[in-house]
């Protein structure tokens, strides 16, 4: 057998050992989602629905139930979700279309365009005993019924002038926090390979609602009063309260018969924040709750004033239009309960940043921001370390504020990272705080960028891996990536949504499990000191860092330094970055171009060759 020349061995080698550069697609390859925020009327910073005459609604439906809705930006000719979401007690994000069929459309699982799993968004909103969701209906410009969800599409200027606008009509017992958005199929996204033999990465997802509470405006139904403890001052849970109305001269309970075209809950039942409304017409009305109420200032607490007024004394309550807000002292029932988180959001920024807007059941809460330490050491366990942040609920029990992930810390030993809020009594009478009487609310990490390694409960590697990421709420992938033969893998911002979501492997023989982010970062948390990288702040497929300055820079004074020194860190990253992808191994373009020079030398070379042996014959 003759010798195989020496200039065909680099072009073998080339296509042998070099690795693979294949990239797979998902069921999603050829689209991707496109996330936008809506935009809520507000006087002032503060966002206001249909039962003020600012908002500019069409005064149809319940005023009290409707929101009313635009949006630019939208692609035309593209179909359209109008999406409107819940804030849980947990802080995960509860999101339907108002519609099952149209949920499924969005939030299912489909595969080769068959539905295989179903999203159950509306049905868990409506089951849920502390949401009792009702959707009452979405309308163009606020007559015209749209039947979510068939996926209608914008005409013209729709959605990108005053001229056009929707109107969105839903109700829960409790005031919950709520926040809408639309979304629209777009164009894939693909991510760059990471690591030496580069990971697979699928057609995945562009997120671009990142930010989503500072972006998206967030509202909760404000309540006409409250019933409250007249000694101790906390809110009263778990009674009733029944409107009145006038009819020729005799005050009844209210129906819904007296509620043209409305649908009237009475009695309302009270929960932890000791809320009710009742939205109704012009009239004359009176408020009866089940327990005795006190109608004597002087038999109050004179601290009340910290956080209820108007206290109700059995008045006729005469509404003409302007909004009738009513708090009930009770006659003391000895209340002593602990605060609870009714309803909030909770979203990271690609800025490194977390915003947490809400509402806990009694007023001026004082919240504790907890964090924790992971380790690679420990990858299962969560060390409790410190409260980095405190914050108050104002009199409303409503909150509004920014965790600042820049600042905590990030050493060869641990990761921080967040662990919880905690909600601490405040005694409206004295002012004191009652750690004895608090309640954590636990909270994973959100990362908005992952690099690391796939690895399972034992701490073994899982190299052609599909690492997953789901949402909260929807039971289909939002991203998918394949590890590498190393078992390592990326996902950058582009693809990770901003709210709550978890991990989830599929092994090459089928194996499935569900890795939670605080998991991931602890199993990695070496990878990434080594690497220097932040699992907090964005990565883009190009490499890019967010960048600096917004929000993070907008503090007061004594903050500034802080900010300096992350703005330090982040500038850090950026040139990490920069030699990342100057390191990096050729893209697959330049192998493939490689090897036809490699090829087409050796062409050459044959043609020598064989031309000098034929001279040499």
């Amino acid at each position: 057998m003759k010798k195989l020349p020496l200039f065909f061995m680099p072009a073998l080698f080339i296509l042998f050992f070099l690795p693979s550069y294949s990239y797979a697609k998902n069921k999603y390859a050829e689209k991707s989602q496109q996330w936008k925020c809506l935009t809520v009327p507000a006087v002032g910073k503060k966002a206001i629905d249909c039962r003020f005459d600012e908002a500019g609604c069409s005064k149809e439906g319940v005023a009290g139930h409707r929101i009313k809705l635009t949006q630019t930006g939208l692609t035309p000719n593209k179909d359209v979700y109008v999406i409107g979401c819940i804030g849980t007690s947990t802080g995960n994000l509860l999101c339907t279309t108002g519609n099952k069929d149209a949920d499924d459309a969005v939030y299912g699982d489909w595969e080769g365009g068959k539905l295989k799993t179903s999203a159950p968004n509306l049905k868990n909103l409506m089951s849920d005993p502390d949401i009792k969701y009702e959707f009452q209906g979405l309308y163009k410009n606020g007559t015209t019924r749209m039947e979510p969800p068939s996926p209608f599409k914008p005409v013209g200027t729709a959605l990108t002038s005053q001229k056009e606008w929707y109107e969105w009509q839903d109700y829960t017992p409790k005031e919950m926090n709520r926040k809408w958005l639309t979304f629209q199929w777009g164009d894939p996204t693909t991510a760059a390979p990471v690591g030496k033999g580069g990971g697979n990465q699928q057609g995945t997802f562009s997120f671009n609602f990142l930010n989503t509470s500072k972006d998206c405006a967030s509202i909760a139904w404000d309540p006409y009063g409250r019933l409250f403890d007249s000694s101790t001052l906390e809110p009263i849970d778990n009674t009733q309260i029944t409107l009145q109305i006038n009819k020729g001269g005799v005050f009844s309970a209210m129906t819904s018969a007296d509620l043209l075209g409305g649908n009237l809950i009475n009695p309302q039942q009270v929960y932890e924040d000791g809320a009710f409304s009742f939205i109704v017409p012009d009239g004359d009305y009176k408020l009866l709750p089940t327990l005795p109420y006190v109608t004597d200032l002087a038999k109050i607490d004179p601290n009340y004033k910290k956080a209820y007024s108007e206290i109700y004394a059995g008045e006729v309550i005469q509404q003409r239009g302007a909004i009738q807000h009513r708090d009930i002292a009770i006659a003391t029932q000895n209340t002593n309960t602990t605060p609870k988180a009714i309803s909030f959001f909770y979203d990271a920024t690609p800025y490194g940043t977390i915003a947490l807007d809400g509402t806990v059941s009694h007023p001026l809460t004082k919240i504790n921001v907890k964090t924790a330490k992971v380790s690679t050491v420990h990858p299962s366990s969560k060390i409790p370390y410190r409260t980095i942040q405190t914050a108050q609920a104002d009199k409303m029990g409503k909150f509004n504020f920014t965790v600042d992930q820049n600042k905590f810390e990030k050493t060869g030993s641990y990761t921080e990272i967040i662990a919880g809020i905690e909600l601490v009594k405040v005694d409206l009478r004295t002012g004191t705080e009652s750690s004895a009487s608090s309640q954590t609310v636990a909270l994973e990490p959100i990362p908005q960028y992952l690099e690391g390694y796939a690895y399972n409960s034992m701490g073994t590697v899982l190299p052609n891996t599909t690492v997953g990421v789901y949402l909260s709420s929807g039971v289909s992938s939002v991203a998918e990536v394949i590890t590498d033969e190393n078992g390592l893998f990326k996902i950058t911002t582009d693809s990770l949504p901003s709210s709550t979501y978890n991990l989830r492997y599929t092994t090459k023989t089928g194996v499935t499990f569900v890795v939670k982010p605080s998991t991931f970062l602890a199993q990695n948390q070496q990878y990434y000191a080594q690497n220097k990288l932040s699992p907090y702040v964005g990565r883009y497929i190009g490499g890019t860092v967010a960048p600096t300055g917004d929000p993070i820079n907008k503090v007061t004074s004594q903050n500034k330094g802080a900010n300096i020194q992350s703005s330090e860190k982040q500038e850090d990253q950026k040139m990490t970055n920069k030699q990342i992808q100057n390191n990096q191994i050729p893209s697959q373009t330049l192998v493939l171009v490689l090897i036809l020079v490699l090829l087409l030398g050796g062409v050459v070379g044959v043609v020598i060759y064989l031309k000098k042996k034929k001279t040499s014959i």
